[in-house]
């Protein structure tokens, strides 16, 4: 992934974010599913999607491909490891590059347990494939090769967010934002 794509996708993060804390805090603060926040996310980073070049990428949440009766699976280090990430965005394989961007979830003081699980899925998710799939006109039975993973973790008491980056199988850097730096937060394009 080249700098300026991570960028402009973290941009996007940041500005839905700053939209989630503004219009949707009542269900951070009401203790809602985390499936619940997670497709409150996803529709405000759709919007800031529209305004890339990756407009024409599908924001999904809980996707794993059901409608082509395979639930799609990760090779990795000797496991299979299921893919039902909490967000995706890809193109649902109508694209040669499909696989942009893959989001975990979790509410601070998750199962430890839990978030390792999460943590794992993103280090396999982006782990990177040769070439795309899609591109060479076949459906894999295993899926990688997305381009950046997010762990996203949120915490009501300390109003804060931990995010970790994965790129290319491996945590790539991390970072405790407050809530109150969302609020404020002004994207780049807009400073111009």
């Amino acid at each position: 992934m080249r700098i300026e794509d991570e960028n402009v996708w973290l941009d996007v993060l940041y500005s839905a974010t700053r939209d989630l804390l503004s219009e949707d805090i009542s269900l951070i603060h009401d203790n809602v599913s985390e499936r619940c926040v997670c497709a409150a996310l996803g529709k405000h980073m759709d919007h800031y999607l529209k305004e890339t070049r990756f407009r024409g990428y599908h924001v999904d949440t809980e996707y794993n491909r059901m409608g082509r009766n395979k639930i799609k699976s990760i090779h990795s280090g000797g496991e299979f490891i299921a893919v039902q990430c909490d967000l995706l965005v890809h193109s649902r394989g109508e694209k040669a590059l499909d696989n942009l961007l893959c989001l975990e979830m979790k509410k601070a003081g998750s199962k430890k347990a839990a978030i390792k699980s999460d943590q794992k899925r993103l280090e396999a998710m982006t782990e990177p494939i040769e070439g795309s799939v899609y591109g060479m006109g076949c459906d894999p039975e295993f899926v990688a090769g997305y381009q950046l993973g997010i762990y996203f973790e949120y915490d009501t008491e300390l109003e804060k967010m931990r995010i970790q980056i994965y790129r290319n199988g491996a945590l790539a850097s991390e970072e405790t934002i407050p809530f109150s730096e969302f609020r404020s937060y002004v994207s780049p394009q807009k400073r111009k």
